[in-house]
């Protein structure tokens, strides 16, 4: 028995189904969005929320590990004057105490009240901030981290 050929209209039904099928992929084409959705930057992670004992000489200190590269943002609650240095740690081996390292410090001096500002970390270690308040007060220190490519002030 010979081969039989295909009905016309089984044809016609095929062909109109995949011209369906490219109207609708182009229509879908022509009328998406062009562009992306813009990058939402995740919240910052809070590494240190704590109020600070003070040394024997009236400063206080506290360590706080960074995975760098990241913009910090130190909030400190202190008196009026009070200089604030922030960086990466002296080895234990070389200052006994919590200081920064001087070559790598950022410093600023506290204006008194609650203030936040911004530092940024470019290498991952343990970074320390180190407050010598010139009154007697409350020491509080609340750090957050943000993300480095977000820009000034995470946004």
């Amino acid at each position: 028995m010979a081969p039989t050929a295909p009905a016309p209209r089984r044809d016609l039904v095929n062909g109109l189904a995949l011209l369906a099928g490219a109207v609708l992929v182009g229509a879908w084409l022509w009328l998406r969005p062009t562009d992306a959705p813009g990058r939402v930057a995740p919240p910052p992670v809070v590494l240190v929320e704590e109020d600070l004992p003070r040394a024997a000489d009236g400063s206080a200190s506290v360590r706080v590990r960074v995975v760098g590269p990241a913009v910090l943002q130190v909030e400190v609650t202190a008196p009026a004057a009070t200089e604030v240095k922030v960086g990466p740690g002296r080895p234990v081996e070389l200052e006994p105490r919590n200081l920064p390292d001087p070559a790598a410090t950022t410093a600023f001096t506290h204006a008194g009240g609650t203030t936040t500002h911004e530092v940024r970390a470019f290498t991952t270690g343990m970074y320390v901030i180190h407050l010598a308040p010139t009154a007697a007060g409350p020491l509080r220190v609340r750090v957050t981290k943000a993300d480095w490519r977000a820009g000034p002030s995470g946004g």
